[in-house]
């Protein structure tokens, strides 16, 4: 399992100004510089990474594991203006945990590669992330395993 970490930030401002971004938003989708910018409306969401996920389930293998096994979960997420966790501001950072489940057999800088690539293209599509891409880091791994049995296999007579 592999643990990737996202940070998405954001433009704080108060929550009154939503009515503003959004107009903003309607008349230049392409604004990379808004009144404000939400966190949580700019970050990863795991909608955009199921077509990863989707691909995996048709091409990965390895028999000891079911069809589907290896996923992208998204199990931590997080989000507040920085230094209050106060519904009355936009949010302006956003960590994202994402756990990876691969084939033992994978390599990390393969997964790695894969994921980055898939964020940093999700991001050009974004005005505001084009400008103000996402951090990735990888906290953590852990090695992928099998359980071999090797005691003798005994015949009845």
């Amino acid at each position: 399992m592999l643990i990737m970490h996202t940070a998405v930030t954001g433009r704080r401002a108060h929550a009154s100004m939503r009515s503003r971004v959004r107009a903003r938003a309607m008349a230049d989708e392409n604004a990379a510089d808004p009144v404000a910018a939400g966190a949580i409306d700019a970050a990863l969401g795991p909608r955009r990474l199921r077509r990863i996920e989707t691909e995996w389930a048709e091409s990965w293998a390895d028999p000891p594991f079911e069809k589907g096994q290896f996923t992208i979960g998204l199990n931590v997420v997080d989000g507040a203006a920085h230094g209050s966790r106060n519904v009355a501001f936009n949010p302006d950072r956003r960590p994202l945990e994402y756990a990876i489940l691969s084939p033992p057999a994978t390599g990390v800088t393969e997964i790695r590669s894969e994921m980055t690539r898939t964020v940093r293209d999700i991001a050009r599509q974004d005005p505001w992330l084009r400008v103000n891409p996402p951090r990735i880091d990888w906290p953590m791994r852990y090695p992928g395993g099998r359980i071999v049995d090797h005691r003798p296999q005994h015949r009845s007579a």
